[in-house]
């Protein structure tokens, strides 16, 4: 992170801003040496947190402080130290959906996979010809065509490919998908009628990293409804944890009676078989090819990277129905799991818990400095914005039973962010608590962060000289402003000045001047006093 430090009157006097984990005391905490020969500056450095205690998990809230040593003559260290709060997350999986025409299940998974904060969704869906249309999320890599090259491949950590045909992808795009694949990447693809081998891609890169065989174009689909059977693989895949009660199961076990009952899927692409090393998942309960079971998802590491192959493109029918019910379905943790799983990102099955984070946008103000922004992010228990929820701010005095201020905190529009303007009137210490309610009222979460209000200083307030002033007393007593360096400028016009209005024409007589009654001397005196006291002001010395 890059912390920023406004240094006043210690020039040429060594700092060291410190990065520690109010959480982990114990922990090695990131320090950076800063140095200025400005009096008056700010200074920024990098600084590097990562979590290291056994503790940390996501979902979690940790305090991190932020802090300057106090030095010898400096006037309040209060506003020495700041502390930020900050919520840990999965990494982020890096997604790249590429469909090659807009499907119902392509508007699903989009939303979902938009909505998913460890994600960073780009899609690119072809709307006419070889055009493809860009759309990505918050954070999303910057892509308007088809990946070609090493550094396009490089931009994703799983790419998905949806009835898209060969066609679209020359013989180098294969071949880097391939390279890409092998190097740690991912690959899904979906079914489709243009997926497979309906859509050419017998013996190609591509068929390469897969863990099944495509087949010729002449594969033909399957159009029976169906619910997908896991293997006894598949039961205990992580893909699966957690939803495999709604399936067919190994044996003919039956999807859990107390469990809403799934929609079928509505067909999908036949594949002539796995490939040797590949893990078949699911199964078609009643079709079979060559005598084996229609292979329904199947995955397979490849190299350093893993792929997949869902032959359905129908899941959509697993969450609308349940989502117009208000009831849980397991689309999203299906896709979830699915996608971390191709990222290598290894998930558990943990309760979720909402989250309520404060972030102010300062810790120290003086009245009369103006607001303090405070932002607060609202998640329910399923990690999504909680557009709904009722946020309050209160501001309380430390042991005060109610709080001397409580203000509304308002959505900003597209995310999970609440927003509130604070204007202190008072001077003390507070603590600024940000409390969130969902739609039944029910309490989501709170957090809280201090604050510290001084009294109004004008010394402090404006430590720089005042230029408005300056001028302005020369403009009513019929004098000029200038800057220092003008200042022998000023002092010859000033003798210049009282020449012509003397009429004092230069001479050699010889004279004795006493010198306690000598008018240049005298401004010579008061021009150094002067000079003096400018530059006090502009360096900030008393």
């Amino acid at each position: 992170m890059t912390v920023a430090a406004r240094v006043s009157g210690f020039a040429a006097v060594p700092l060291e801003v410190r990065l520690s984990d109010a959480d982990a005391p114990e922990a090695d905490a990131d320090t950076q040496r800063l140095w200025t020969d400005q009096n008056l500056a700010t200074l920024q450095a990098e600084l590097k947190w990562t979590p290291s205690s056994p503790s940390a998990a996501a979902g979690q809230i940790r305090r991190l402080r932020v802090s300057l040593p106090p030095n010898a003559g400096e006037a309040s260290p209060d506003d020495n130290a700041a502390e930020l709060h900050v919520l840990l997350t999965e990494p982020h999986v890096r997604v790249l959906y590429v469909a090659g025409s807009i499907r119902t299940e392509y508007k699903f998974l989009k939303r979902l996979l938009m909505s998913d904060t460890n994600v960073r969704f780009l899609s690119l869906v072809r709307v006419e010809s070889n055009r493809f249309w860009a759309q990505g999320g918050p954070g999303a890599a910057a892509l308007d065509r088809l990946p070609e090259t090493p550094a396009d491949f490089k931009l994703f950590d799983v790419i998905i490919l949806s009835n898209l045909d060969r066609t679209f992808l020359n013989r180098t795009q294969m071949q880097n998908l391939r390279a890409f694949v092998n190097d740690g990447g991912a690959l899904l693809m979906l079914g489709g009628h243009n997926s497979f081998g309906p859509g050419g891609y017998e013996g190609t890169d591509v068929e390469a990293v897969l863990p099944v065989l495509c087949g010729p174009r002449s594969q033909p689909q399957e159009t029976t409804p169906f619910i997908p059977q896991l293997t006894a693989e598949g039961q205990v895949h992580p893909i699966f944890q957690g939803v495999a009660p709604f399936f067919f199961g190994p044996g003919g076990r039956k999807p859990d009676e107390n469990l809403p009952k799934l929609a079928e899927l509505l067909g999908c692409v036949t594949v002539p078989q796995a490939k040797p090393g590949a893990s078949v998942l699911t199964i078609h309960p009643t079709r079979q090819i060559d005598g084996k079971p229609l292979v329904v998802l199947a995955v397979q590491r490849v190299g350093a990277g893993r792929s997949a192959a869902f032959t359905a493109d129908t899941t959509w029918q697993w969450d609308a129905p349940m989502r117009g019910l208000g009831r849980e379905s397991p689309y999203e943790r299906f896709w979830g799991q699915l996608i971390r799983w191709l990222a290598n990102v290894e998930t558990k099955v943990r309760e979720s818990k909402p989250v309520v984070m404060i972030r102010p946008d300062r810790s120290f103000i003086r009245i009369g400095q103006g607001s303090v922004k405070v932002l607060a992010l609202v998640q329910d228990d399923r990690g999504r914005p909680a557009t709904s929820a009722q946020v309050t701010l209160s501001v309380t005095p430390p042991g005060a039973d109610k709080p001397i201020d409580t203000l509304p905190m308002t959505a900003r529009g597209g995310e999970r962010l609440f927003e509130a303007q604070y204007t202190p009137v008072k001077a003390g210490r507070f603590m600024l608590e940000a409390s969130a309610t969902d739609a039944t009222g029910q309490k989501l979460g709170s957090d809280s962060q201090r604050l510290i209000v001084m009294p109004f200083s004008a010394e402090s307030d404006r430590l720089g000289r005042n230029d408005a002033l300056l001028e302005s007393l020369a403009e009513k007593t019929g004098g000029r402003k200038v800057d220092l360096p003008a200042l022998p400028d000023l002092i010859d016009s000033i003798v210049e000045n009282l020449a012509a209005r003397g009429k004092i024409e230069p001479h050699h007589q010889a004279s004795i001047t006493p010198l306690f009654n000598f008018p240049l001397l005298f401004i010579l005196f008061v021009a150094l006093l002067t000079t003096e006291w400018l530059l006090r002001r502009q360096w900030h010395l008393r």
